[in-house]
């Protein structure tokens, strides 16, 4: 298990009700991070939609998560 740092954005954060959480998880990836914690907590929001980063840098989907990692998901903005 690794312990991991997620960072929650826009309606994410609604979703979740957390801006932030830190987890024990067997996920090895972030893609399996996400889909782990949409499964546990209802998130809507399709991974192909989302930005992920990994210790402050963007990552793409199948970057490997190592214990103590900070995980960012970052949905689609819109503004005005």
């Amino acid at each position: 298990m690794k312990q991991i740092k997620i960072l929650y954005f826009g309606q994410l954060r609604q979703a979740r009700g957390l801006a932030e959480e830190t987890v024990n998880t067997p996920a090895e990836t972030l893609a399996e991070l996400f889909t782990l914690q949409s499964a546990s907590h209802g998130l809507t929001l399709a991974s192909r939609h989302l930005k992920m980063a990994r210790n402050d840098e963007f990552c793409p989907p199948a970057e490997a998560l190592c214990d103590g990692d900070t995980v960012a998901f970052l949905p689609p903005v819109c503004g005005g």
